[in-house]
């Protein structure tokens, strides 16, 4: 049996700050989750532990208890294979070490189920988590505790270990899913640079061959026949004029697609969040304006997913009155507290640009940016997805 301990992971996170202390592929490696459901049964334990009266006795056993059990807790996350027993059976002792001082000592059972909830093997895993279990509701017996409670004991570790199964299934898949869009995004934009490569190439080469035979004609009969050199060289102008044109409307497709993948990729992340997302953006969109509206709409989007506790979204880009807006409106909680980086980043953006953008908080919150049309180049397509 080998006992594994965290790599140094110090050089991203302090000391004290619980990621240095967990595995970087734990499914508890999210937001507070671990502290947060290691404090409220710490709290828990106090609470039986104090109750009727406090001794000295007492005193001591819940600081000891409160020291080791989450050093226990953190490195037992790490553990792979059967090295996880160890960390099974320490908290089990302290689970049965507590329990002639307070019922509420099951607590630390819970915590012991929790090392076995990512092994490969389910079935040996159910039966340790079922003996583990018989063990502290047998000296719960034993101990004269009384039977409801011991039953409730049971069912909880049962089936709390089960949930922690599903639960821990569910990020794994959630994790696969994000990553998933991740590279099929990363390959949508390796499909779109390739197209404006092609495109490039389709609209100068034939163009520029163009021009260099008519050059090389004008060049030669300018001395005899000028007027015709003239028009040869006219024809030229034209030919370079109407080339810069099509690569203009080529990189401004170029900008589009990347408009369309931040579309795309609003819908996913809304998607993975449980947030349905509906898209209305059928309106032209001029090419200078795409790097500010999908940094808008980035920003936005995570906005929502991070603060306000929606279910839905809808974005809309229009014109109306001569201006370009964009619209994105969810149904959540709306704006609290003051203006943070994510709103002033948005802000500075937009009048960069010269453009607008307010908020409403009225059912949700509504982000309305807006571009005078006139300033731009009109060149532009449907951002449809």
């Amino acid at each position: 049996m080998t006992i594994e301990f965290p790599r140094n992971r110090l050089s991203a996170y302090p000391w004290w700050h619980y990621k240095a202390w967990l595995p970087d592929d734990h499914p508890f490696f999210l937001d507070w989750m671990v502290p947060g459901m290691l404090g409220v049964h710490l709290v828990v334990f106090w609470m039986g532990l104090l109750w009727p009266g406090i001794t000295s006795e007492r005193l001591l056993l819940g600081l000891v208890v409160s020291a080791v059990s989450p050093v226990l807790l953190f490195a037992g996350l790490w553990q792979k294979g059967v090295g996880r027993l160890f960390f099974v059976a320490a908290m089990l002792a302290i689970c049965l070490y507590t329990l002639p001082y307070t019922e509420a000592g099951y607590v630390f059972l819970l915590f012991s189920l929790t090392f076995l909830s990512r092994a490969q093997r389910k079935l040996p895993a159910f039966l340790v988590q079922l003996l583990v279990v018989s063990i502290a509701v047998g000296y719960g017996y034993h101990l004269e505790i009384a039977g409801l409670l011991l039953t409730i004991v049971f069912f909880l570790a049962v089936f709390g270990g089960l949930m922690d199964e599903v639960f821990i299934r569910y990020i794994d898949q959630h994790q696969a899913l994000l990553k998933s869009q991740s590279e099929a995004e990363e390959l949508a934009r390796t499909a779109e640079r390739e197209r404006i490569a092609r495109d490039l190439h389709d609209l100068l080469g034939h163009t520029l061959s163009g021009i260099r035979i008519k050059a090389e004609l004008a060049e030669r009969i300018l001395e005899r026949d000028p007027v015709r050199a003239r028009q040869e060289m006219k024809d030229i102008e034209k030919a370079a004029r109407e080339s810069l044109q099509q690569v203009r409307a080529a990189v401004s497709g170029y900008h589009l697609g990347g408009l369309a993948l931040e579309i795309n990729s609003a819908r996913s992340i809304l998607s993975s969040a449980g947030v349905r997302f509906v898209a209305d953006t059928d309106a032209p969109v001029p090419a200078a304006l795409e790097p500010v509206l999908g940094q808008v709409l980035r920003e936005g989007v995570t906005n929502i997913v991070c603060h306000a506790n929606a279910s839905e979204a809808h974005l809309t880009i229009s014109h109306q009155n001569g201006r370009l807006l964009l619209q994105l409106r969810d149904n959540g909680s709306g704006l609290n507290g003051p203006a943070g980086n994510g709103i002033t980043g948005i802000r500075s953006r937009v009048q960069e640009v010269g453009g607008m953008v307010r908020w409403r908080s009225d059912n949700g919150t509504t982000m309305v940016v807006g571009f005078p049309l006139g300033q731009f180049d009109a060149v532009g397509v449907e951002a449809t997805t």
